[in-house]
């Protein structure tokens, strides 16, 4: 069974030892990990009251901001961008690809991410150096799988922002990867569900894909109807300071998506 750390007392220690789990067979280890995870909680907590968590600075939010920077207005957030391209190439694995976190292992993910928003983003005055950093991050991306890879949701778990943020990038073809379509939202909600956890990526990345590779289902009344509203949804989950479900991430996907489909 799991002990009660040492730094917890009275009342802490009571409540400790009502949720014990048995994890004997994971021996000693386990128990000294609980007990540095105990201490770090202890000695974080603010005015002995809260804590406070902090997101780490991530490829992932940083390749979509940029891309919706360049989206809305390259010339007014040249700055912005510029620093951002610094950014994803100062942090830049040694085997060329990138983490989700700059301390994560380089994965398919935010690797794709990563060269998709750089090659978007860049312009005449690209120097020596960047171009290497993407030529290697293509080399690790290959590694990876490659474009193909980024292409299937079962070896890309982020698929969907990835390979639309790769043919705004003229790396993938519209035609030919896998497309969404907006008339879920006309789906009950109960069918929406079990399509995507993160529902507003999904209505403004089908947008885009509908707009930029014509289908003969956009022929049809649905499709106005459900593009009408995507764009309403949308408009009523914002939350009051722009953003939406207070991510960049998923702020930036939204803004890219939507700007990208002549919203």
């Amino acid at each position: 069974m799991i002990g009660v750390p040492a730094s917890l007392t009275g009342a802490d220690r009571q409540s400790q030892r009502s949720s014990r789990v048995d994890v004997a067979s994971f021996g000693a280890s386990a128990q000294t990990c609980l007990d540095r995870a105990f201490e770090a909680l202890r000695t974080q907590q603010q005015a002995h009251t809260h804590w406070v968590g902090t997101l780490s600075s991530s490829a992932l939010a940083t390749s979509l901001a940029l891309a919706a920077l360049q989206l809305v207005d390259p010339v007014q957030y040249v700055e912005p961008i510029r620093r951002g391209r610094g950014w994803l190439f100062t942090t830049q694995a040694t085997d060329g690809g990138w983490g989700d976190a700059v301390i994560d292992p380089t994965n398919i993910n935010a690797t794709s991410l990563a060269l998709g928003a750089l090659t978007l983003t860049t312009d005449i005055t690209e120097g020596t150096g960047e171009r290497q950093g993407l030529d290697r991050g293509l080399r690790r991306l290959k590694e990876l799988g490659g474009w193909t890879a980024v292409g299937d949701p079962k070896r890309c778990t982020l698929s969907g922002p990835a390979r639309t943020v790769a043919a705004l990038a003229g790396l993938m073809d519209w035609r030919k990867i896998k497309r969404l379509r907006p008339e879920v939202l006309l789906l009950p909600t109960r069918l929406r569900r079990t399509i995507s956890t993160t529902f507003p990526a999904y209505l403004s990345i089908s947008s885009l894909h509908a707009s930029k590779a014509p289908h003969p289902l956009n022929l049809f009344p649905t499709y106005r109807l459900a593009r009408t509203g995507a764009v309403r949804w949308l408009e009523r989950v914002q939350v009051t300071n722009g953003s939406f479900e207070e991510s960049a991430f998923l702020t930036s996907v939204i803004i890219a998506c939507m700007v990208a489909s002549g919203q």
